[in-house]
């Protein structure tokens, strides 16, 4: 039904956790928090996760084994995949090349980034240049000028393809369009289909708090799946030239779907959203005469608004007569209308 994209991006996810028992949790001092460690794959644009796998740590299965594990999925297809300077390195490059995969990102010196167009070089640029080497089996190395060096190392730009970005100047009111090397340019408008993903998630997470370690990781793969979902069910209206709901009703309507009121036992009815009735259809309509008071001590919840409404409504009034805490707004309701079983 829906196939992902041409451009995905690889890079590292985090499901918050600070279990102390957990067998998959990581101290992960390059991040503000610790927890399990997640690989994803996802679409450029969107935000689809195409695949994720879950690292094991201290084990000898390591960030390369990762990367291949995921991008056995989409080899064959020359998907351009995306990553930043952890994961790209030559040999990387050359075993994806062989695969029919593209890709493409920042580089480290100590990955494989020749040092003759380190940061030292590219310092002697001016902002906007850029220098290149090339391996003749095509594996490309460029340091581009920006406000400072970035090193990128790709196995399918050609540095001579010139593209431009939007950056800010001092001195003058908005961003202006700068020389960058095509590689750059992708770079900067593909890699964020991870951290798209992460967005959405975080903007509505289905995640409570709970000392289980095994829920954060429940809760990641709900929150990645309803992602997804809205995904497909948006690119399915669109292709049948209906307007989809946007993400928020959407997500609504799938939990209104899977907590049908008749799917629920007795027991579980009091559970379901909606207006709710009081116990007893008669309580109140027996009082042979209202008598609005006060109460005696604290204040207690209104049996109409809790009752009848599922609300919590504390109130000092009640009916001297038969004892019932209300609202001054419910004393007639309560009295006077009475609701029958249906």
């Amino acid at each position: 039904m829906y196939q992902p994209g041409q451009n995905l991006s690889y890079d590292e996810q985090v499901a918050k956790t600070n279990s102390r028992y957990t067998p998959l949790r990581q101290i992960l001092r390059h991040k503000k928090y610790n927890g399990i460690q997640i690989w994803s794959l996802c679409e450029s644009g969107t935000g689809y996760l195409a695949n994720f796998v879950v690292r094991i740590p201290h084990s000898s299965w390591g960030v390369d084994d990762a990367m291949r594990t995921l991008l056995e999925d989409v080899q064959g297809k020359w998907h351009n995949v995306y990553c930043d300077n952890l994961i790209t390195s030559v040999s990387m490059l050359r075993w994806s090349k062989e695969r029919q995969i593209n890709v493409a990102g920042t580089a480290r010196t100590t990955r494989g980034f020749p040092t003759k167009l380190g940061r030292r070089h590219g310092v002697q640029l001016s902002k906007g240049e850029w220098d290149w080497l090339m391996t003749q089996d095509g594996i490309c190395a460029l340091a581009w000028r920006d406000s400072q060096v970035a090193q990128f190392m790709s196995n399918w730009h050609d540095p001579r393809d010139e593209s431009t970005v939007l950056r800010r100047e001092s001195g003058y009111a908005g961003r202006r369009r700068m020389s960058a090397p095509k590689l750059a340019a992708d770079y900067n408008l593909y890699m964020g289909g991870v951290d798209q993903l992460d967005s959405l998630r975080g903007s509505c997470t289905c995640a409570v708090k709970s000392k289980k370690w095994w829920h954060c990781l429940l809760w990641w793969m709900l929150d990645s799946a309803m992602v997804n979902a809205y995904q497909v069910y948006k690119f399915e209206e669109e292709r049948a030239c209906r307007r989809p709901l946007t993400r928020v009703n959407f997500i609504f309507a799938c939990v209104n779907e899977l907590i049908k009121v008749e799917h629920l036992t007795a027991d579980q009815s009091r559970l379901s959203t909606g207006p709710r009735k009081r116990a007893r259809p008669e309580a109140g309509t027996e009082c042979p005469a209202l008598r609005p008071g006060s109460l005696d001590g604290d204040r207690t919840n209104c049996k109409n608004c809790w009752n009848r409404n599922g609300l919590r409504q504390t109130t000092k009034w009640c009916c001297l007569t038969c004892n019932a805490s209300l609202c001054v707004a419910c004393m007639y309701e309560w009295h006077h209308e009475r609701l029958d079983d249906q």
